[in-house]
């Protein structure tokens, strides 16, 4: 079996019978006992937390970065950066990129828009879940904050530089809520 898994207890008791010399013991011995030994199939991670409607859960999120790639949506994101820029920001290219804050020149990657969720009653309003859910998943570590420098550029024009966001990402939540 491909992946195979085999029990310590077993691992144990072979390291038992084969017989050492000098606290060394013969390779072809142990390889021969180890193909002998029942073979087990990867096991499941132990799930510690019950999730009401998780494929419910997971499909609206892809159902909405889908529609916000596809400008059925407008993200709260594009609102917060008409805020911050003073610009109205229909019909143009936007572009966050993670950054250092201390290196203007170092930028880590592009950071997708459609994959941003910048607040708590965000998250509630399209997942349809209540405050006490929302707490919860926060405990459970399915829904993370990150907090990242971003340069801000506008139709290829950079508008803000080393400005701190603080965000959380649609697809760690679905992937956090699917394991």
């Amino acid at each position: 079996m491909l992946d195979s898994y085999i029990k310590i207890e077993d691992i144990k008791k072979l390291l038992d019978e084969i017989r050492p010399i000098n606290g060394l013991i013969k390779k072809s011995d142990f390889q021969k006992g180890i193909i002998n030994l029942k073979e087990y199939k990867q096991p499941k991670p132990e799930i510690k937390y019950r999730i009401k409607n998780r494929q419910m859960l997971i499909s609206t999120i892809e159902n909405h970065i889908r529609d916000v790639r596809n400008k059925k949506i407008k993200p709260r994101i594009i609102a917060h950066l008409e805020q911050l820029t003073g610009i109205n920001l229909t019909n143009r290219k936007i572009e966050l990129f993670e950054t250092d804050f201390w290196d203007e020149e170092d930028v880590k990657g592009e950071i997708d828009i459609s994959n941003i969720a910048l607040d708590g009653k965000e998250i509630m309003q399209i997942l349809h879940i209540s405050k006490p859910t929302f707490l919860r998943f926060k405990e459970l570590g399915l829904i993370q904050m990150h907090d990242i420098t971003v340069k801000i550029y506008i139709s290829g024009v950079m508008r803000l530089s080393r400005h701190s966001l603080y965000f959380y990402k649609w697809s760690d939540i679905a992937k956090n809520i699917s394991i």
